[in-house]
């Protein structure tokens, strides 16, 4: 890391502006090409970058130490990508079990309502 960005983390953790500013700015294509690695899908990656920077907005004062600068951000991205992967896979699997989806033959009404219910109850990893 050079020592102008280091300067620059230090003074945005102090809570100075325009050095935080400046530091969304020059992490926005680090975020960015992180989030491609670790985001399922495209839309994830601008909606994770987008959370990212808000976060790293209101969490900068918390920021203990320079070094850990980096290792703190992209632990940021992963957490995120991870959280809406995981929003996207719940609204899968739920529109997967509509009364419509399933097959018609051989199940009359009564049996389709009783295997949805019994899905619904079962944990999400399953």
């Amino acid at each position: 890391m050079s020592k102008n960005r280091e300067q620059l983390i230090k003074l945005a953790c102090q809570g100075d502006q325009q050095a935080l500013e400046k530091l969304l700015l020059i992490c926005q294509p680090d975020i960015k090409r992180f989030a491609r690695r670790t985001c399922s899908t495209s839309e994830d990656v601008e909606d994770a970058v987008q959370i990212v920077l808000w976060q790293l907005y209101r969490k900068i004062g918390m920021l203990k130490t320079v070094a850990t600068f980096t290792g703190w951000l992209f632990r940021i991205v992963e957490r995120e990508c991870y959280r809406l992967f995981k929003i996207r896979r719940s609204k899968n699997i739920n529109s997967d079990f509509e009364l419509d989806n399933l097959p018609t033959t051989n199940l009359d009404m009564d049996l389709k309502i009783d295997l949805i219910n019994a899905i619904i109850v079962l944990p999400l990893i399953y």
